[in-house]
């Protein structure tokens, strides 16, 4: 088990400060937050932007990978009906090949696409898009508190946002979980973290998948 310099002071979600440790047996530390639930890992231990991008790039994700694209209609499907023509939109955290984009340009809707390695942007302050899609990418989110901030700004009212990533659900031991392997994978979400952020930002939540939330600026 590794010594950590510090303890984590403050939930980088929603900054309470009572944190539970995690300490697991493969020498890597978590914190879960007695508030909102986000199970984070300790900043000592996360990779560097240079180790993220090398990482990326390593993502075997493209338009032609079938069951890739099956994947991500679990985020698209509830999403399409609810999209007209001209409607702006976004993809936060588009990855080294915005799939996401060529799906949507298939299904005749156009979107921006927003990825701090590979197509980065520097928002306006009146930038506003009418849906905004972010799949497994809030896993990566160092800071959640600052993600989410930047994304309720883009978000316009009434706009829809929909989020994909695993969810710990507690139905089995958290060090066991396939998705601790990747160690970009530094932000953890419960069920109930879900419910702290939508009540936080005022959204409406709806769950069309296990690993798919869908919420409505209000």
């Amino acid at each position: 088990m590794v010594t950590l310099e510090k303890e984590m002071k403050a939930c980088p979600l929603c900054a309470h400060n009572v944190l539970i440790s995690r300490s697991i047996p493969n020498a890597r530390g978590y914190c879960e937050c007695a508030n909102c639930g986000l199970i984070s890992l300790h900043p000592n231990l996360r990779p560097n932007q240079n180790e993220e991008r090398k990482r990326y790039e390593m993502h075997e994700n493209s338009i032609d990978n079938l069951q890739y694209r099956e994947f991500l209609n679990r985020a698209l499907e509830p999403l399409l009906p609810t999209l007209r023509n001209g409607m702006r939109g976004l993809d936060y955290g588009s990855g080294p090949e915005p799939v996401v984009a060529a799906m949507l340009t298939e299904s005749g809707f156009s979107i921006e696409n927003y990825d701090p390695y590979f197509a980065p942007k520097e928002f306006l302050a009146t930038d506003q898009y009418d849906f905004i899609i972010s799949t497994e990418t809030i896993e990566h989110f160092h800071i959640p508190a600052k993600e989410f901030r930047q994304v309720n700004q883009l978000l316009a009212p009434g706009g829809s946002l929909v989020i994909m990533t695993e969810v710990f659900d507690g139905t089995f031991p958290f060090e066991t979980w396939w998705y601790l392997r990747d160690f970009t994978h530094v932000s953890f979400y419960q069920p109930q973290t879900f419910v702290w952020i939508a009540a936080c930002y005022n959204w409406r939540m709806e769950t069309p998948h296990k690993n798919v939330r869908i919420f409505r600026k209000t």
